[in-house]
């Protein structure tokens, strides 16, 4: 069979993955039976026999070939909620991005309500809510079964659950959903062990492992005891947010002066994440910059009854609570603070540099990744002082500002675009649709 009525599928998507060739080599790469050219000018061999084609060895080649010439492989990533976390937004970036190549078809599933989520996908991305049930026994095995079901009928090819508890429900039972893999999502530094039945039957049966930092994949290989041969790892991607209103807006709205000089912090108040450090320092910067002010996004956690009497005994303190429009938040802001005691990749310090913000955040595996190995505005955890000495410096040089925030920019281009980490996974979908053994990646600081 030779791909004379699949070319015109092709040729239509060529420029998407022919990379600098010319239009006139594109068209005798795609005429030719034996022979593709993919980014740049190198060759892949392949062989027609009867209604198949192999293609060797190129993961993104073999994925145009599936989306032009079969149906495409069926991802489904799977959510605890559908409300906005960092874990949650990395899922959107990662869909979006997979749905938009047309390589795959792409489907978000999520056990919890929210409308954040649904309303960063486009239209053509299915949703769909399940219940798991209650705490109770029955209500749990119940809930367990309409997972395995609902899941049988999406008829997916590759699970991706995202966060602790995706991860061990959908680990459990994946092999009867009828999928080809399911690959465990290692988000953080390890936060929650049950040590339950359903935790190790996922574990055992996973098909590969994904972290998003070094330190992710020390706490899967030590406290989980998964073989480190087995572990990926993927840094998290990150696209400048779009703002739905601009900085005049967002100042005008929180009645902030213009020239007013604003710090921020995105995260959930919960027990894994530091704002304690942060409130404990922000008196001393506003002993010197009594005008400044400190903004407090993130949905409601464990610890948000002290964060919130915290935060009524200083002044210039805003709670804003879950926010959408975070690249409009952004904008209104001078610098970003991340205090956080355990991370994987966070996704709130890589947006604020992909917006040209400069950034503090705790010294901790996951921001050194984020920021790279000796950056001066990483801090050590809990030193309250030494990181209102930080916000001091950048609070009264706004050139320095700039430069920071521009470096950040570049190096979020560099090492953390959609392009840039999707090449990973691609590497690692490929040999799994094929049932074979990937090879894990180390990432990088």
């Amino acid at each position: 069979m030779r791909l004379s009525s699949s070319t015109t599928l092709l040729t239509g998507e060529r420029k998407a993955w022919a990379g600098n060739e010319s239009e006139q080599q594109q068209r005798k790469n795609l005429s030719h039976p034996r022979w593709f050219t993919v980014q740049g000018n190198t060759p892949f061999q392949g062989y027609h026999r009867r209604h198949r084609r192999k293609v060797a060895s190129q993961p993104r080649l073999l994925m145009h070939y599936y989306s032009k010439v079969f149906n495409p492989p069926r991802i489904i990533f799977i959510l605890r909620s559908f409300k906005l976390g960092g874990a949650e937004r990395q899922a959107v970036l990662l869909a979006n991005h997979f749905h938009s190549t047309g390589a795959f078809h792409v489907e978000v599933v999520a056990f919890e309500k929210g409308r954040a989520v649904p309303a960063l996908l486009p239209s053509s991305i299915t949703t769909s809510l399940i219940h798991l049930g209650g705490r109770r026994r029955l209500g749990r095995l119940l809930g367990t079964v309409g997972l395995t079901r609902h899941l049988r009928r999406r008829r997916g090819d590759i699970l991706l659950p995202f966060t602790d508890w995706p991860n061990k429900a959908v680990g459990a039972v994946w092999p009867l959903t009828g999928a080809k893999a399911c690959i465990w999502n290692q988000r953080d530094e390890g936060l929650e062990i049950t040590g339950r039945f359903m935790e190790h039957r996922a574990l055992k049966q996973v098909s590969w492992f994904v972290a998003n930092s070094r330190s992710g994949k020390d706490f899967l290989s030590s406290r989980m005891r998964v073989d480190p041969a087995q572990i990926s790892v993927i840094s998290n991607c990150v696209l400048p947010l779009k703002p739905k209103n601009d900085r005049d807006h967002w100042r005008s709205r929180l009645a902030i002066n213009p020239k007013t000089f604003v710090v921020t912090m995105v995260a959930s108040l919960s027990r894994f994440k530091d704002h304690g450090t942060l409130l404990k320092a922000w008196p001393m910067v506003q002993e010197k910059y009594p005008d400044s002010v400190l903004l407090l996004a993130g949905r409601d956690g464990d610890r948000h009854s002290q964060v919130r009497e915290t935060c009524s005994r200083l002044k210039s303190v805003h709670l804003l609570g879950e926010v959408l429009d975070i690249g409009g938040l952004l904008a209104a802001s001078d610098t970003l603070v991340h205090s956080s005691f355990l991370e994987g990749t966070p996704n709130a310090v890589l947006e604020a540099m992909a917006a040209g913000l400069p950034v503090v955040a705790t010294d901790i595996p996951g921001t050194r990744i984020a920021m790279g190995s000796g950056n001066r505005w990483l801090i050590p955890s809990r030193n309250s002082e030494l990181l209102a000495n930080t916000l001091l410096v950048l609070s009264g040089d706004p050139v320095l500002r700039r430069h920071v925030g521009t470096e950040n920019r570049l190096r979020t281009l560099r090492e953390f675009s959609p392009a840039v980490v999707s090449h990973s996974w691609l590497e690692l979908f490929h040999p799994l649709l094929n049932n074979l053994r990937p090879q894990p990646g180390d990432g990088r600081d």
